[in-house]
């Protein structure tokens, strides 16, 4: 405990880091209220995202993106750290808006939320299998990884899928909660050196 306690004063608290990213040229590119906040810099390929440590939900959804080969899956830059029992880190590839694919939320969401894709969403669904390969597959292993934990839930909406070029990217589709508290964190890495590739700016938070 003692340990850890000191490892948690030698890094940066979130309103530190935050600072530091603003100095180094990055702005708040999104929000998901206190749960997450993207940043990210007009001369970077990259975005960071700062999301609660306790956020379980996410952590396993970048687990199953390190994981899973898919490209509606977004990539990441390296591998994500805990920075301190408050908040957690990792890089991402910059997306954009769905714009012209927004006809591809309606029949991804009927397929991930639904048991059996309504009548009047079918034609839309085979649209979205005969575009793209696998997609419907992807979406359906993320919803059996929610089924299999009763603190995780569906979240699949408009907000969380965006594009690469034009290519859907699903985001953020697992939301957490559990009625008897929360869950027991991801443990915190034992040393302190983030991996190989990760940005100058990242390294700061985790070295701080």
């Amino acid at each position: 405990m003692r340990i850890r306690t000191l490892l948690e004063l030698t890094r940066p608290s979130l309103t530190d880091a935050e600072a530091r990213l603003r100095q180094a040229g990055y702005g708040v590119l999104s929000t998901a209220g206190n749960f997450s906040r993207v940043w990210d810099r007009p001369d970077a390929d990259h975005v960071l995202k700062l999301f609660s440590t306790t956020d379980q939900g996410y952590w396993t959804f970048l687990r199953f993106c390190m994981t899973a080969r898919s490209p509606y899956l977004p990539r990441l830059r390296g591998r994500p750290i805990q920075v301190n029992h408050h908040y957690s880190a990792v890089r991402l590839e910059r997306l954009e808006p769905l714009d012209h694919l927004s006809w591809v939320v309606e029949p991804m969401q009927a397929v991930f939320h639904n048991p059996d894709v309504p009548a009047d969403r079918r034609h839309a669904v085979i649209r979205l299998g005969a575009t793209y390969p696998k997609l419907i597959d992807t979406i359906r292993v993320i919803k059996q990884v929610c089924l299999n934990d009763q603190h995780l839930h569906p979240d699949l909406f408009e907000r969380n899928i965006m594009r690469r070029g034009d290519v859907p990217v699903i985001i953020d589709p697992i939301s957490y909660s559990d009625a008897w508290g929360i869950k027991e964190i991801p443990p915190t890495p034992k040393r302190r050196t983030p991996p190989m590739g990760m940005s100058p700016e990242l390294q700061d938070i985790a070295n701080a």
